[in-house]
C-alpha cells in the first residue's frame, strides 16, 4: 500500500497540555520523535493534542488511568489521562524500547536485552530479567504471565514472568521485529519488511502473513481488528486475520509508538453469542483438564493453552451476564 485515502478530519489542539475537546471515541495515543503525544479515535482518526514529553518517544502503555511514555534515553513520563498533566518522570537503566504492564508492575525493555520491573507510581526498579535474545529487545507485549519479546534478527522469545526464564518461541527470519500485540489466540507481529504475522500462542506456528504498510512501527489489537501505524504518521485499520483494509487515516506527527485504552471485553463468552451462559459452561466442561493446544473458543479464557480451574473460575465470575 503506497498511500492511505483518508486524512484527519478533526481540529488539532496546540497547547502542550490543553484539555481535550469532546471526541466520540478517543481511545488511541500516538507518540513521535519530537516528544509530542496525540490522542484520537482508533476507528476514524480525529486526533487532538494530548501532551509533550522531553525526548523522542519510543514506547507507550496505559495503566490505571495513567499514560506511560518511554523515551530513547530511558526516561519514562507518567501522564494523567484526565488532566493531561505530567505527574512524574523517572529514568531506568536501559533505553525503554518497550513498556508493558504485568499485574501491578511496569515492564520496561531495552536493546541491552534486559526487562526491568518497575513500580509504576515511584519508578523504583524492583528487579531485572536478563534475556538471551540476540541483538537486544525492540518490541514487547504481555499476555498472562508471559512477555513476548522481539529483536533485530526476527526472532521472538517468550519470558516466564514468574521465574524469569526465557525460551525461543518463533521466527519471521532476519528482519527486525518492530511491534507486538496479542489477541485471544495469537501473537500479532509487525516486521521491518512491512509484513504482519499472526502466530499461534499455544504453538508458535505462523497462521497468517499479510502486507499492510511499507514501514510498520506500532500495532494495537482491537477485538478482531488491528490498527497499524508507520513512522510517517499514516495509520490503517485492518481485519486482523486476513489484513483486509477497513479504513485508514493519518496522525499529525510521525508515529514511533502507540498505546490504547482497553476496550470493553467479554472473555468468558466462548461461543460469541453475546451471553455467558450454559453454552459457554458446556464448552469449558467438555475440554476441562486438557493441558495443551487449547484456544479461546475451546475454553482457554486466560490464554495459557490449557483449560483448568482458572478458566472455570473466570467463566463463573461472569456467568449470567450479557456482553452487549
Amino acid at each position: 500500500m503506497s498511500s492511505f485515502v483518508a486524512r484527519v478530519g478533526g481540529s488539532i489542539l496546540t497547547g502542550a497540555f490543553a484539555l481535550a475537546v469532546a471526541a466520540p471515541a478517543a481511545d488511541v495515543f500516538v507518540g513521535g520523535p519530537a516528544g509530542q503525544i496525540y490522542r484520537g479515535d482508533s476507528q476514524l482518526g480525529d486526533f487532538e493534542s494530548f501532551g509533550l514529553c522531553g525526548g523522542s518517544i519510543d514506547s507507550m502503555a496505559v495503566y490505571d488511568n495513567q499514560l506511560y511514555a518511554g523515551t530513547v534515553d530511558g526516561t519514562v513520563y507518567r501522564i494523567d489521562l484526565l488532566t493531561h498533566q505530567i505527574v512524574s518522570s523517572f529514568t531506568v537503566s536501559n533505553d525503554a524500547t518497550a513498556v508493558a504492564v504485568h499485574g501491578q508492575e511496569l515492564l520496561i525493555s531495552g536493546t541491552d536485552g534486559t526487562i526491568i520491573r518497575v513500580d509504576p507510581e515511584t519508578g523504583a526498579e524492583l528487579g531485572t530479567f536478563q534475556t538471551h535474545i540476540p541483538m537486544g529487545i525492540e518490541a514487547m507485549t504481555v499476555r498472562g504471565d508471559y512477555a513476548y519479546i522481539g529483536g533485530d534478527e526476527g526472532s521472538v522469545w517468550r519470558v516466564n514472568l514468574l521465574n524469569g526464564t526465557d525460551t525461543y518461541f518463533a521466527c519471521v527470519c532476519f528482519t527486525r521485529v518492530q511491534a507486538l500485540d496479542t489477541d485471544d489466540t495469537h501473537l500479532i507481529l509487525a516486521e521491518e519488511a512491512g509484513l504482519i504475522s499472526r502466530i499461534r500462542l499455544t504453538t508458535g506456528q505462523i497462521d497468517q502473513v499479510y502486507f499492510v504498510s511499507p514501514a510498520p512501527r506500532a500495532v494495537k489489537v482491537y477485538g478482531q481488528e488491528l490498527l497499524v501505524s508507520d513512522n510517517s504518521g499514516d495509520l490503517v485499520r485492518v481485519n486482523s486475520q486476513n489484513g483486509q483494509v477497513i479504513n485508514s487515516f493519518s496522525a499529525p506527527i510521525e508515529v514511533d509508538a502507540m498505546a490504547g485504552l482497553p476496550e470493553p471485553q467479554c472473555p468468558a463468552d466462548l461461543s460469541g453469542n453475546g451471553e455467558v451462559n450454559l453454552v459457554d459452561l458446556s464448552i469449558i466442561l467438555s475440554n476441562f483438564g486438557t493441558v495443551d493446544g487449547m484456544r479461546h473458543e475451546d475454553g482457554d479464557i486466560d490464554g495459557d493453552g490449557d483449560v483448568d480451574l482458572a478458566d472455570l473460575s473466570a467463566l463463573l465470575t461472569d456467568y449470567g451476564t450479557s456482553c452487549n
